[in-house]
């Protein structure tokens, strides 16, 4: 499952950008054509290179899409402030097609000398909303959108195809909460062994945020459900805490030794109250293992073992 992260060409900070590298096989970025990835910051490169992020370059529709957004940024601008504020496209972004002379000529956009384009910012955003959609659209495969910018989600076409995107991300961060400090590598190391596990998590979330519906009461009964799973997933940490071999191993071969040296010192008794504790123990050992096999059949395990392998501490709770 891949999902296309707009407005920018670098992503986000790694608090935002960690847990949905764990929930996505691939993040893809809006790229100019041409493929130059000195446009991109240090961490995207190194993402690209481990293949977790991929340039997306827009083309491959009808420019008739693109003359009805011309119309609707023209009718707009009648009405817009002048005083807005400026922002920037890099001009590849445009190169498929002939809207960036259409916005050129109608004035919304201006080249400038170094291959980007500047415009007001409610222009651009809506420009790359715009070309998100498309891109989504237009792709072979499922391709959800993501973005850490309200503003970028707002002027997306359709409600609920926002509300949805920001669904999914604030339970992706909220039960996936990757420190900023793992490495892009243990992510995808993380994710590649626990891809079963992964896949059940998937199917958990898409369930989890298409329950309720897309009102205000919607948001409040999805609160509550991420706190629950939440709890669930503090709760499955334990169980699978709960069995560890190598501690159930070494508490079992001591009593087993000393159980075992009873008998040539003619104790009885200790030989019997070693029986009943090498009993016990592995009772509880038995127990113990059964919790953490059920544990690990909960669409929720794949959340648990990031908690289990990245633990929050103070550091990252301040930070």
């Amino acid at each position: 499952m891949d999902a296309l992260y707009f407005p920018y060409l670098n992503l986000p900070a790694s608090t935002w950008v960690n847990p949905a590298l764990l929930f996505f096989d691939c993040l893809a970025v809006i790229a100019p054509d041409g493929g130059e990835r000195a446009w991109h910051d240090r961490r995207t490169r190194e993402l690209i290179e481990l293949q977790m992020v991929r340039p997306e370059v827009p083309r491959g529709w009808d420019d008739q899409e693109d003359r009805a957004l011309l119309s609707y940024l023209l009718g707009r601008a009648s009405a817009s402030r002048s005083d807005s504020a400026i922002a920037r496209v890099h001009a590849g972004k445009l190169a498929y097609g002939g809207l960036a002379e259409g916005l050129i000529e109608a004035r919304l956009l201006v080249r400038t000398d170094d291959n980007w384009l500047e415009g007001p910012e409610w222009v651009v955003a809506h420009l790359m909303s715009y070309l998100a959609l498309q891109i989504s659209a237009h792709s072979p495969r499922s391709l959800p959108l993501v973005t850490d910018q309200r503003a970028a989600a707002r002027v997306m076409v359709g409600p609920r195809e926002a509300v949805l995107e920001s669904r999914r991300i604030r339970a992706v961060s909220r039960l996936l909460p990757v420190p900023p400090g793992a490495r892009p590598s243990e992510l995808a190391a993380f994710r590649e062994q626990h891809g079963r596990e992964l896949r059940n998590f998937r199917d958990y979330l898409n369930a989890l945020i298409t329950r309720d519906p897309f009102n205000p009461d919607g948001e409040d009964r999805l609160e509550a459900r991420i706190r629950q799973a939440e709890e669930l997933r503090a709760h499955l940490v334990g169980e699978m805490r709960s069995f560890d071999w190598r501690d159930r191993g070494i508490a079992i071969s001591i009593l087993a030794l000393s159980t075992g040296a009873a008998l040539p010192d003619h104790a009885p008794w200790t030989f019997g109250a070693g029986l009943v504790g090498l009993g016990l123990t592995g009772a509880q050992a038995l127990s113990s293992r059964e919790r953490r096999r059920r544990a690990e059949n909960s669409r929720l395990i794949f959340a648990a073992k990031v908690a289990g392998r990245w633990p929050a501490s103070a550091a990252s709770t301040l930070w």
